[in-house]
């Protein structure tokens, strides 16, 4: 087990930096042929000092289960996020689409046209 640099960034909507922060994150592996005990006495050692009072067995496994929770809900929800964000980003894309030919024919149109021209083009 380790301690190394990582930082926290927030950007804004426009993918722009807005703030951020490093912190010391412990990394529970070690070096190639690091011995498992080894490496859990260390995880044990460090929550035992981290979280005094806790205990560190129940700690990891929460942490653990917290973890995995995590892994497993992250893409459920982007595959119900892209379903429900598909049909806006199809008129998007379509629109935009539109917006650029348009425009290469020398006559442009507003979003607001192009969108509207975009679902007018989706109905049966």
């Amino acid at each position: 087990m380790y301690f190394e640099t990582a930082t926290v960034v927030v950007k804004n909507q426009k993918d722009v930096v807005v703030g951020s922060e490093d912190f010391q994150r412990p990394v529970f592996t070690g070096p190639e042929g690091t011995a498992p005990d080894q490496l859990l006495a260390d995880t044990l050692g460090y929550y035992q000092t981290e979280f005094p009072g806790d205990n560190s067995i129940l700690r990891l496994l929460k942490d653990a289960q917290a973890n995995r929770d995590i892994a497993l809900r992250t893409p459920i929800r982007k595959k119900i996020t892209d379903r429900l964000a598909g049909p806006e980003k199809s008129i998007e894309k379509a629109a935009k689409l539109i917006m650029a030919a348009r425009i290469a024919k020398g006559k442009p149109i507003t979003m607001e046209q192009a969108r509207a021209k975009a679902l007018a083009s989706m109905e049966d």
